[in-house]
Parts: C-alpha cells; structure tokens; sequence
C-alpha cells in the first residue's frame, strides 16, 4: 500500500515502535512519500510503549517537519500528542509555461 499515494494518511501507534531516531526518519520519509502533495497524514504518538528513549513530541515534530507542513497538535496531552499536517507541493514553471506540483523534499 505505501507504493501508492493518498489524500489522508493515518498512522496510529507507529512511531511510538520505532527504535532509533533513524527508523523514525525512514518511516516518516516512507509516509511522506505516500501522501500526495497537498494531502494530510495524522499521527499519533502513544507514551507507552516508546521504543526509543530519545523520541519525545518535540523531537517528532522536527522531524515530521523535515516532509511536511502546517503541523499541529489535535488531540492527545502535550507528552502524547494526536498531529495532522499536510504535505507542502510548490509550483514550479515549466518551460513551456505550464505549472507542475513538486514535492518540496527529494526523494532517495
């Protein structure tokens, strides 16, 4: 399913299992890559079970930060939060003076 795009992505009790701060960063650039530019993903982040010792809300953030835009918190308490934010498209020019979507981030 993450092959293909969508207009809302949910991921609930993900993050939360993620054991280093790099597979959070891969998963998150996994999510990204499965919203279409414009479209919003919502995310939680449980306090129990946290894999990672170094995950906090704020740390989240930033790194949610890195692939999307417009992020904030919804539901949840500040050390378990609930996030919606939409994935940033910028118009670009072509050549011929048409305009295309391009995701702000690159893929790799």
């Amino acid at each position: 399913a993450l092959h293909k795009q969508y207009d809302i992505v949910y991921a609930s009790n993900v993050f939360n299992v993620q054991s280093s701060l790099d597979m959070l960063e891969r998963t998150v650039h996994q999510i990204a890559d499965s919203v279409r530019p414009g479209g919003t993903v919502v995310v939680n982040l449980p306090l129990s079970p946290r894999k990672s010792p170094d995950l906090s809300p704020k740390t989240l953030e930033t790194i949610l930060s890195r692939y999307f835009t417009d992020i904030e918190r919804v539901g949840g308490k500040s050390n378990a939060p609930v996030y919606t934010a939409k994935k940033a498209a910028e118009v670009v020019r072509k050549a011929h003076g048409g305009f295309i979507d391009k995701p702000l981030y690159s893929r790799s």
